[in-house]
């Protein structure tokens, strides 16, 4: 006797797919894609497998924390005005703190984005994350000293990639402190952002002479906002002979196209370059040298800002 239409399943739903049949590894995938917010307050809540997952030091070995989103989202779902934005802070301190301890010391990659002022949570993540590969902290100022940055360095000794944004105080001291405490570095990124201040500050050659000489490893650097010019950056390309990678955008005492030598070295050196227009030199139309240089080699990446 033929099933009934109104009884057999739909093509839709023979062709869907339990979410809990999906492999375990690639779960993980997923949630690493997701706000830590979302999954501590909602994930975590679907069933007994995703709230396992959730608990798992693999979830999270990589981590991006968009400070500015998680606030917003505390403000719409727990209705805490904008009066409350202490509590808001205290209680998204919490959570990072929270995320860092799920990862039981197996945190590989860790970012954030739009916090605070001070050290003290790049600190607590370092002391718990000795296998750290990739250290990012993005859009705020952080004041922190060379004995600080020293003490919270030594321990992720197999560092890959360095990333920090805003440091008003950061000198060639800072960079030998990191060399030494991490001696894979291949990847360093040291910007100011603060436009107001790039164009009112003199030149200063002794950060690029510092990366110079203390990290001829480097195969990715970005120094947007630095006040160098052609000198610190022809040491640096002289030195680090494995330098790739060069972004440096707001960097407007360099004037790579009224210095032939310097033009041959980037063009030959570098694969993938970012940069200002205004920082390579203000040129007039009739000596169309600007086009010839962003030219470069067929396997190389120039893009203008």
């Amino acid at each position: 006797m033929a099933s009934s239409p109104i009884l057999q399943d739909s093509p839709a739903k023979k062709n869907s797919r339990d979410w809990l049949d999906l492999p375990r590894d690639l779960m993980v995938s997923i949630l690493q894609r997701i706000c830590c917010y979302d999954i501590l307050t909602n994930v975590k809540e679907v069933c007994k497998s995703w709230r396992s997952l959730c608990k798992d030091p693999l979830t999270w070995q990589v981590v991006t924390i968009p400070c500015d989103l998680v606030l917003y989202k505390l403000t719409e779902d727990k209705g805490m005005p904008s009066s409350h934005d202490e509590q808001k802070v205290k209680i998204l301190r919490k959570m990072i703190m929270h995320v860092i301890d799920l990862s039981c010391g197996q945190m590989l990659d860790f970012c954030i984005l739009g916090f605070g002022s001070d050290h003290h949570l790049l600190e607590y993540v370092c002391q718990r994350s000795g296998q750290l590969r990739r250290l990012r902290q993005h859009d705020y100022e952080l004041h922190i000293s060379t004995q600080r940055l020293t003490q919270i360095l030594r321990h992720v000794p197999f560092l890959e990639e360095l990333k920090l944004s805003n440091i008003p105080d950061f000198s060639p001291e800072h960079v030998e402190i990191i060399a030494r405490r991490c001696p894979r570095l291949a990847s360093l990124a040291i910007n100011n952002l603060r436009a107001y201040e790039i164009c009112c500050q003199p030149v200063c050659n002794q950060l690029a002479s510092a990366i110079a000489k203390y990290m001829p490893q480097l195969c990715c650097l970005q120094l947007c906002g630095n006040r160098m010019t052609n000198a610190g950056l022809s040491a640096i390309l002289h030195n680090c002979q494995h330098l790739e990678y060069l972004d440096i955008r707001q960097c407007y005492n360099i004037f790579v196209v009224l210095d032939p030598n310097l033009m041959t070295k980037v063009r030959k050196q570098i694969k993938h370059m970012r940069f200002s227009k205004m920082g390579l030199g203000e040129l007039s139309p009739a000596q169309n040298v600007y086009p010839r240089f962003i030219s470069g080699p067929i396997r190389s990446t120039w893009s203008i800002y």
